[in-house]
């Protein structure tokens, strides 16, 4: 829509499904490929926890039949997108969360329910994923991912940056999925330096 002919694209969390697919199906549209908090699903992928999904499923829903989450719910999200080595080096940051903090707000339930449903699709072992098909790209490649991200694990950033052909892979010590939150400088030192010091393809 924006006549926008070839980008350097950066993917976060379920951005990184849709970057990876871009690339994949568009490669001459795409300069440089960023992907935070990545995954390349399916039978290859690490899934999240049972427990995690059951929970996600659960709030999801309450959100849909406009069922209120209670207060300690909204926190264990925030608690799950901080990660476990954030919230031990910040014990009190779930006291400084109001509550009745609306973490969905002006968020429609129906978009609520479509982007959870993309992102447990994209990581069940029951369809083939796009780790295979990684081999193909081309395109400079960043990684990176927090140590400890439970919500995509940590482990599927290793297995894409061990596909494609000569990415680089930046791990965050202590950092969840919430990266831009925790370390909102580091990251944009690690995109500043990869930007500069990689070339775009002819």
């Amino acid at each position: 829509a924006l006549k926008v002919q070839k980008a350097d694209i950066l993917g976060y969390s379920m951005g990184t499904f849709i970057g990876q697919e871009l690339v994949l199906l568009h490669p001459e549209k795409v300069n440089r490929l960023i992907l935070v908090a990545a995954s390349c699903g399916g039978e290859e992928g690490i899934p999240r926890s049972p427990e995690l999904v059951e929970f996600f499923s659960e709030t999801v829903n309450k959100s849909i039949n406009n069922i209120p989450i209670a207060p300690q719910d909204v926190k264990r999200l925030l608690a799950i997108s901080m990660g476990s080595a954030w919230m031990e080096l910040h014990p009190n940051f779930l006291e400084t969360i109001p509550n009745d903090i609306d973490l969905f707000a002006g968020i429609p339930p129906n978009t609520i329910k479509q982007q959870n449903d993309i992102s447990q699709n994209w990581m069940a072992t029951n369809w083939s994923g796009i780790c295979h098909e990684l081999t193909k790209i081309s395109n400079p490649a960043l990684i990176i991912a927090g140590s400890h991200d439970s919500n995509v694990p940590t482990a599927n950033s290793l297995i894409i940056a061990g596909k494609i052909p000569a990415a680089w892979l930046i791990q965050i010590k202590d950092a969840g999925h919430a990266l831009f939150v925790h370390y909102p400088e580091k990251v944009n030192r690690i995109l500043q330096t990869f930007l500069s010091t990689t070339s775009q393809p002819s």
